[in-house]
């Protein structure tokens, strides 16, 4: 899949961005606040994105650049966070704009194993084994 990274932990986006190509998958940015992110999504056309929730100093937090992918570009998103209970709380407003959340601290094994979940739900395909870092928000493709 073609990936947009929105993370602004440095070290976090690093790995991301060094475990995905190794995972099969191409980065095609990588941004750490929601205006960027917005301005990669339009550029680049990704399929999915990885949303940290919390952007430091950014007006907007995660969720609301998810629902911004979503509506503007159609691109799902798939947080990575340690505030999964925040995407919880959002669940219900966020429709399909979000697939689930991927708790940190995670491996790059259930990396792999969430980032295959979310494209078994994008291509409308059934479910694999799910880590039990991943919650799942959303079914529809």
């Amino acid at each position: 899949m073609r990936i947009l990274i929105v993370e602004d932990e440095t070290l976090i986006a690093m790995a991301l961005e060094a475990s995905l190509p190794i995972l099969g998958h191409e980065v095609v940015g990588l941004s750490e606040n929601g205006d960027a992110a917005l301005r990669l999504a339009e550029a680049h056309r990704p399929e999915l994105a990885t949303v940290n929730i919390n952007l430091g100093h950014d007006k907007r937090n995660g969720i609301d650049v998810a629902r911004i992918l979503w509506q503007r570009h159609g691109v799902r998103s798939l947080f990575v966070t340690g505030n999964c209970s925040d995407a919880q709380k959002e669940r219900a407003t966020l429709g399909d704009a979000a697939i689930g959340c991927l708790a940190k601290p995670f491996t790059v094994l259930v990396l792999g194993e969430a980032l295959t979940a979310a494209q078994a739900i994008m291509e409308r395909r059934p479910l694999p084994d799910l880590p039990e870092q991943l919650e799942i928000f959303s079914l529809r493709g």
